[in-house]
């Protein structure tokens, strides 16, 4: 038989070592699994103070809307496109998230949200020697935006959104779900800037404004773990059916801005979708503050978006309308801290 130090067994003749390895996965598996069972507050946050609050960075990526992604530089001789409305990319924005909450009773709170304030700006350029133009029988018409040296396209979108909910918790578990009211508010601007150094310069200009009213459902999943609830998990879904008040505005000037080729203004009301879909990780720093870190997001139907409102036509119905055929995806991160009082 192999000698075995009488230091190497205990008295049941189990080794130490692995003794020791049962332990600490037995005591690894509590901490994580174990405080499922009884995690602290549920789905309401901060479920264990009257008042709740959260400041969050919140940056968020925005489709450029160009739908048909029509040309908006061509060569004037070849009439070969060089830059579309699609390639006008905006890059991501960052605007703050604010939430105010008081919980009522051990079911029910009610919620306020802002977010907004993001600045999304862009622009593309195309240099040339008296051979670009815009498309159409728009630039045939004009000085500024035929046989020209340079184009600029540009595109600069604000976004602003307002939430009162209602949150009802089901049963004692961590699911609960919001009814409310929301408001939804996305602006933009395409400019199209062409430059001669004979006749000067001018622009092309769409403006879109979208004012979305209505009601949401929705729903949030809540729950923590690890030893004193230190983590959580945060799922949060909301959507409704709205109510869209959209403006569109355009103007073309020519002749480095002297001559007026085009300035309508239309106004149109459209059904409209928004949801979003929120997912986000938890840490408690002390017994009333948590950090929070997530990924957001939000899409949305039944609106004019500005790049879709191209129209290099020229004639008396030229840019009278309003185009509904593109929605806006928006997606990004959000940083922040949650606090209960």
């Amino acid at each position: 038989m192999p000698y075995r130090s009488a230091l190497s067994t205990n008295s049941s003749g189990c080794d130490p070592q692995q003794a020791r390895g049962r332990w600490m996965a037995a005591a690894l598996f509590m901490l994580m699994v174990g405080p499922l069972s009884w995690a602290r507050g549920g789905p309401l946050p901060q479920a264990d103070a009257v008042w709740y609050a959260s400041a969050e960075a919140l940056g968020l990526q925005l489709d450029n809307g160009a739908g048909d992604n029509a040309p908006v530089v061509i060569d004037s001789f070849t009439d070969a496109p060089l830059l579309s409305a699609g390639d006008v990319n905006y890059p991501m924005a960052v605007g703050p998230k604010f939430t105010l909450g008081r919980t009522i009773g051990e079911r029910y709170a009610v919620e306020m949200v802002y977010f907004g304030l993001q600045q999304w700006n862009t622009s593309r350029t195309v240099n040339g020697d008296n051979d670009l133009a815009i498309p159409g029988a728009l630039g045939l018409a004009s000085f500024d935006f035929f046989n020209v040296d340079r184009l600029t396209a540009s595109s600069q979108a604000t976004l602003n959104n307002v939430e009162a909910n209602l949150w009802r918790r089901i049963g004692g578990g961590p699911l609960c779900l919001m009814a409310g009211f929301r408001y939804f508010d996305l602006d933009e601007r395409f400019v199209i800037r062409g430059a001669d150094s004979d006749t000067g310069a001018s622009r092309y200009r769409i403006g879109t404004q979208n004012d979305l009213f209505g009601g949401q459902l929705g729903g949030r999943y809540r729950r923590c773990f690890g030893p004193g609830s230190l983590f959580g998990f945060e799922a949060v879904g909301k959507a409704g059916v709205f109510g869209n008040a959209a403006g569109t505005s355009q103007s073309v000037t020519d002749f480095d801005n002297t001559f007026s080729l085009r300035d309508v203004h239309q106004s149109a009301g459209q059904a409209a979708f928004v949801g979003d879909i929120g997912v986000n990780g938890l840490l408690r720093v002390t017994d009333s503050l948590q950090v929070r870190i997530g990924y957001t997001m939000i899409w949305v139907e039944g609106i004019a978006r500005a790049a879709n409102q191209l129209d290099f036509s020229d004639n008396a119905k030229s840019g009278r309308f309003v185009h509904f055929g593109e929605g806006a995806f928006l997606q990004g991160i959000n940083v922040g801290l949650e606090y209960g009082f």
